[in-house]
């Protein structure tokens, strides 16, 4: 019997990646209405990693396949992090809210 290829999930998964772009590019273009975007978006960066290591670490995937951690996930803790911490000062407040919301 031949080995699964699972190719459902590595269409699944470029789906993903796809429209996740898509989302990326809208908090580029208006980066005060994209913080539900960006918090959504940083979990992913952070759980994606840890089941790469649990994959990595049961032998379904080679060790090598770790650098796919670095240029998808760990490059952007730094860049998504700074973007949230900073998001209460760039997001557009209604006039009826005080300087403390």
């Amino acid at each position: 019997m031949t080995a699964p290829r699972y190719s459902e999930i590595f269409a699944y998964l470029g789906m993903a990646v796809g429209l996740y772009s898509v989302l990326y590019a809208a908090v580029a273009w208006k980066p005060e209405t994209g913080g539900l975007i960006a918090a959504v978006g940083l979990p992913g960066k952070i759980f994606g990693p840890i089941g790469m290591a649990m994959a990595i670490n049961s032998g379904a995937w080679p060790a090598k396949a770790g650098w796919l951690c670095v240029t998808n996930y760990l490059i952007w803790w730094a860049p998504v992090a700074g973007y949230l911490w900073d998001y209460k000062e760039i997001r557009p407040r209604s006039p009826e809210a005080g300087e403390d919301d």
